[in-house]
């Protein structure tokens, strides 16, 4: 499982096309097309420079599953429907797949489209992807961007990853708040994170943990525990 925030901004980045087709097959197999199959002969020779892959849904109904790296689906409806209907591969259910944001009404004109040429589609984006990585009890995200203590540890290589810290007080809070945010088990632990902040906040100070020294800094980094 990843946190949410923190899935949201690995799917944002670049991302080689055969990690992320390999990412979201995890992705759909774990979801709802556990016998997910690769359909060859549909590629587009390279024409407008976008990967794409197709595959089989293995379910009832004929459904096809476009994996693709394009950003201007509305374009690729009736483009990729003719394609399949060329090679044979007609469906009643196509569902596309991006791992880019989608927006609501973009959505309900894809879907008209391809209701003229009469096929029900689905149009997966970000949302999705973020959904199914965040889940508790994935592995996915673990698997392609590292566990927990691998993220910590790059976020934490820097003496400042997150451009805030200009002290040794302020690094020591990172760490504490770091550690809380990649902890699988976050919900369990969020009674505990305010008297862990202060305890780093302490140990940053160097000894000089009186009351007054120690608010300001725990309200810098705990805004919602003023008081």
């Amino acid at each position: 499982m990843g946190q949410r925030d923190v899935v949201a901004d690995a799917i944002s980045k670049p991302i080689d096309w055969g990690q992320f087709e390999k990412l979201a097959y995890a992705v759909l197999v774990a979801d709802d097309f556990p016998s997910l199959q690769k359909i060859g002969g549909t590629g587009d020779e390279g024409i407008d420079a976008v990967n794409e892959s197709f595959f089989r849904g293995g379910t009832g109904v004929r459904t096809i599953v476009q994996i693709t790296s394009n950003v201007a689906l509305r374009s690729k409806v009736k483009l990729t429907i003719d394609r399949l209907a060329e090679t044979g591969n007609t469906c009643e259910h196509l569902v596309f797949l991006t791992r880019h944001p989608v927006l609501s009404k973009l959505r309900r004109e894809m879907i008209s489209e391809a209701k003229g040429s009469g096929v029900t589609l689905e149009v997966r984006g970000d949302d999705y992807l973020i959904g199914q990585l965040s889940k508790p009890g994935s592995r996915i995200y673990a698997r392609f961007f590292g566990s927990a203590r691998e993220q910590l540890i790059t976020l934490l290589d820097s003496p400042d990853p997150l451009e805030l810290t200009d002290s040794r007080l302020r690094h020591a809070l990172l760490a504490s708040l770091g550690s809380f945010v990649f902890s699988p088990h976050a919900r369990l632990t969020r009674s505990t994170l305010f008297e862990k902040t202060v305890l780093a906040v302490i140990a940053g100070l160097g000894g000089q943990a009186e009351k007054a020294n120690l608010l300001d800094p725990v309200n810098q980094l705990l805004p919602g525990d003023r008081g």
